[in-house]
């Protein structure tokens, strides 16, 4: 059996610099769990210009639930995440 991690408040970034497209592109990303909210993180290193010290940037995004009957319940959603997806499937399916 595979043993179960515990994510809570934990996370993970890698380094991104084989697809980074220009000198404005990440340099890190990953994931991480705050207090249960999954996010997004990407990081920058830059130089400072003021004494050329090594400067580390870093931005949290909400990270997106995907939620499909594949990987999710809808009991295991929010009511929040439930109503969206209830009216997704609504626009959907007047639309065919």
């Amino acid at each position: 059996m595979a043993k179960q991690y515990d994510n809570w408040n934990r996370g993970a970034l890698f380094n991104d610099k084989a697809n980074k497209r220009d000198d404005n592109g990440r340099d890190y990303s990953g994931t991480i769990n705050i207090e249960g909210r999954e996010y997004c993180l990407s990081g920058w290193i830059k130089t400072s210009s003021k004494d050329g010290r090594k400067i580390s940037r870093w931005r949290p995004r909400r990270r997106k639930l995907r939620a499909t009957p594949t990987t999710m319940l809808a009991s295991e959603l929010s009511p929040n995440h439930r109503a969206r997806l209830a009216n997704h499937r609504r626009t959907h399916a007047a639309r065919r």
